[in-house]
């Protein structure tokens, strides 16, 4: 929906006013149709406005009184209950915003019961002037970004990083920006490149006030809070016809919400079955709905099943047509918004066009499909782990007859893990991924260890990788003022999900449905509900996760790495970049440039010309 950024001194020292307006023109593509600010002195808000409610002047934000600021990024879809709620209070509404509505109900409810009440995707900045106190909030799945840094008594915040390098100096941190390579800054809930910033997580609100403390982290909640016994007991008893049932009830009203709009929008189909699902419900209730696609040219190509999406809820498609070469050409681009190297999801690129599209055609928000295989595993590797055990069976022998020797198999075998590097990764993650599995698998107590396993695979997806499905869907849409939202990410259909039992979500079949998992049905129920609605293709479509020729097909010429972020970081000489360009796989060596060009950017300051230049003279795509 926008951008929102400012700052609060919590020792009442003066801030120029100019920063928040190089805080906003850092972010305007974020939000084009209004900039407006809020000043006194030590504290400040600034807010880039994407109109997508109330479309007026009375829309605008700040929403502000005599005690009170808010500024806020995304939507409340619930706020037509919040304003039913607050109208026997006496409050008067100036706009049919679903933000004014926020703003009320944070001064008459607090901030504790508002965000219990609210429904949506959102990251807000909340003043309170009689109490001189700054509240950070964040919705409970993540959706929108919210970044804070923190520097001896001085708070600045944003939706995003380069915000707040307008803003202020921030310092590298270099062992980060090593594992960079690896993807770890696109999977944290927490942690960035710099010392001086991270998110405010998922499920939290941080306060600072006029003290000596420093910023609170509070947690309102995390995913666990919806695991419920007697919710899994029901749906295990239910059957499969009335499971499909609620999820069509559920998946329908989650659809129906993110509708709102006094704004065009439209769906992203990628010709998979999520996106068209979305797309075959939004068409029942949009009759103006407009579909647009990527079209990955050559042997990655789904445009077919989108055309034939389109043909079945009779929709016009947009289709941008992706070349190989184009991920050259828009790479630099790509990481200007991307904020981190582009090391998981090259697929960025195609996105930031097909985004593009969209807004070219009037649309400023967009329906997408992001969600489904975390809540109902929709990964081929995870019905694969079910053969694990089969396919290890020769490794397994070997182990054992090794270890009739004392001492052999330590020797001769690799440890298990990856050793000591693995542990290193672990450790620059502040080990998340440990800690939120012991705190999954303690809520999972009702079920036996073997379903609690299966079980608690849903937590973790949505815990780590919808992160960076996220991120990449922020950052790309918003490069050109597009707004996605997230149906399967539904407060309620997430409740519904992590309580449904895995036999709902992997079922099983007589045919050979997918060579890397025979005989299992990923996402059963996701495609029980789809039959009927989408053609037979779409339905039983295995998953191909938005294909495109990337980082295996990038070749660098000698040189690539002269002069750049590797070199003034690690300090690194001529001769051993020049190894380090000889002697890495091109797939490796394709990661170390993304985040050379991502440090050029980022931390060199280099312009985007500039680096998109030496990018066109030192990279190729082999087809």
């Amino acid at each position: 929906m926008c951008g929102i950024s400012g700052f609060f001194d919590s020792d009442g020292r003066t801030v120029d006013a100019a920063v928040l307006e190089r805080m906003g023109r850092a972010m305007e593509h974020r939000g084009p149709d209004h900039f407006g600010t809020f000043y006194e002195r030590f504290v400040g808000f600034a807010h880039n406005r994407l109109s997508l409610m109330d479309l007026s002047s009375r829309g605008h934000q700040p929403f502000e009184n005599n005690n009170y600021v808010l500024i806020c990024n995304g939507e409340i879809y619930n706020y037509l209950e919040l304003k039913d709620e607050l109208m026997p209070l006496g409050v008067e509404f100036r706009s049919t915003s679903d933000v004014e509505a926020l703003f009320w109900y944070l001064i008459h409810f607090g901030i504790e019961a508002t965000l219990a009440k609210i429904r949506g995707m959102f990251a807000f900045a909340f003043y309170d002037h009689r109490n001189y106190e700054l509240t950070l909030a964040r919705d409970r799945i993540g959706i929108k970004p919210l970044f804070y840094a923190y520097q001896g008594y001085r708070l600045y915040f944003a939706s995003e990083m380069k915000a707040i390098l307008a803003a202020t100096r921030l310092e590298l941190d270099p062992v980060k920006a090593l594992y960079s390579a690896a993807g770890i800054l696109e999977k944290s809930r927490r942690h960035t490149v710099f010392r001086d910033v991270q998110h405010v997580e998922p499920g939290t609100y941080v306060t600072l006030a006029m003290d000596d403390r420093g910023p609170v982290v509070h947690k309102y909640f995390q995913l666990t809070d919806y695991l419920d016994e007697a919710s899994y007991r029901r749906l295990d008893a239910a059957g499969p016809a009335a499971v499909t049932a609620e999820m069509d009830h559920r998946f329908g009203a989650a659809v129906r919400s993110m509708l709102m709009s006094d704004a065009p929008m439209g769906a992203f189909v990628s010709g998979g079955i999520d996106s068209s699902l979305i797309a075959a419900y939004a068409a029942e209730e949009n009759p103006q709905l407009e579909l647009f696609s990527a079209d990955v040219v050559g042997r990655h190509s789904e445009a077919e099943d989108a055309r034939a999406l389109a043909r079945a809820v009779d929709r016009p498609l947009h289709t941008y047509e992706f070349k190989p070469e184009m991920l050259v050409r828009d790479w630099v681009r790509a990481t200007w918004h991307y904020e981190s190297p582009i090391v998981v999801h090259t697929n960025a690129v195609p996105f930031l066009n097909v985004a593009a599209t969209a807004r070219e055609h009037g649309i400023k928000a967009v329906l997408t499909g992001e969600g489904s295989d975390e809540l109902f595993l929709g990964y081929p590797k995870l019905l694969t782990r079910r053969y694990r055990q089969l396919l290890a069976l020769p490794f397994e022998l070997l182990k054992r007859l090794y270890a009739l020797v004392p001492g052999l198999a330590g020797y001769v075998l690799e440890s298990p893990g990856g050793g000591l590097l693995a542990d290193f990764e672990l450790l620059v993650q502040h080990y998340e991924r440990q800690r939120l599995r012991r705190d999954g698998l303690e809520r999972l107590d009702f079920l036996p260890p073997k379903a609690r396993q299966g079980h608690y695979l849903t937590l973790q997806l949505m815990n780590e990788g919808i992160v960076s499905l996220l991120w990449r869907n922020d950052r790309m849409g918003m490069a050109s003022s597009i707004e996605a939202r997230f149906p399967f990410l539904d407060e309620e259909l997430v409740r519904f999900a992590v309580n449904l039992p895995e036999k709902y979500k992997i079922g099983r079949t007589n045919r050979f449905h997918n060579y890397k998992h025979p005989f299992l049905i990923d996402k059963a129920i996701v495609r029980r509900l789809a039959a009927g609605r989408l053609p037979d293709r779409l339905v039983h479509k295995k998953k191909n996760g938005f294909p495109m020729y990337g980082f295996h097909n990038l070749r660098l010429r000698p040189g690539f790495f002269d002069g750049g972020f590797w070199q003034e970081v690690h300090k690194l000489s001529t001769a051993e970049t020049a190894y380090m360009e000889a002697h890495t796989r091109p797939y490796h060596l394709a990661k170390l440039a993304a985040v050379d060009i991502w440090g050029k950017l980022f931390v060199m300051g280099q312009d985007r010309e500039q680096v998109a230049g030496h990018v066109a003279d030192f990279v190729s795509v082999e087809t």
